[in-house]
């Protein structure tokens, strides 16, 4: 029950807190502004994130040949697929026989 209480009495005070800012907000429409100004600066800066990091994922796929095209082929021509590092190393590895 003590739990119940207060959870509704948190959510009372977050309620109006919200509301309490929310209508001095209205009450200065230059801090406003510059909420909205820093809100799309904010958004993109984080649009240009993730134009990064999805070209960084890219050029990692690239240089680890997981593009989707390449792994069909591997897959018609063998039955199976062979990543470069594993082709280098049976390339470097002399088996002798005895």
């Amino acid at each position: 029950m003590k739990f119940f209480n207060g959870l509704l009495f948190g959510i009372i005070v977050g309620v109006a807190a919200f509301w309490f800012l929310q209508d001095k907000a209205r009450q200065h429409p230059e801090a406003e502004q510059r909420f909205k100004d820093s809100a799309d600066k904010a958004g993109a800066a984080a649009s240009e994130a993730a134009h990064h990091l999805s070209d960084a994922l890219k050029a990692k796929f690239e240089t680890l040949d997981l593009r989707s095209d390449q792994i069909t082929a591997e897959m018609a021509k063998d039955g199976k697929i062979v990543r470069r590092k594993a082709q280098d190393v049976t390339s470097t590895l002399e088996i002798k026989p005895k």
